[in-house]
């Protein structure tokens, strides 16, 4: 993907750099709490100002292990929020929610 975007292998190769970089360099951001479903918690973080969010399960000590697959193809309009932790990116969240 990179190769079509670009004039050739060397620049593909340095954009490819460039981008890790600022992968790594990404900061989360936590948004809020949700209660995905009656035993799995997740955190809602995101990483830029592109929409859309990441859900981060958090451990639940009655569940042997956090899966994700409560969310796939869910809204952030479908959980309830059990702690909204930055009220600006939430209420972004809901507007440009698009599901």
């Amino acid at each position: 993907m990179i190769l079509e975007k670009t004039p050739d292998e060397a620049a593909a190769v340095g954009r490819f750099y460039e981008l890790l970089d600022a992968f790594r360099a990404r900061k989360e951001k936590p948004v809020a709490l949700v209660k995905a479903t009656s035993a799995e918690v997740f955190r809602i973080v995101t990483y830029t100002s592109d929409p859309g969010f990441f859900p981060n399960p958090t451990m639940n000590p009655t569940h042997a292990g956090p899966s994700i697959r409560p969310l796939n193809g869910r809204s952030v309009k479908n959980f309830e929020p059990l702690e909204i932790l930055n009220v600006e990116t939430w209420e972004w969240l809901l507007r440009e929610d698009t599901l």
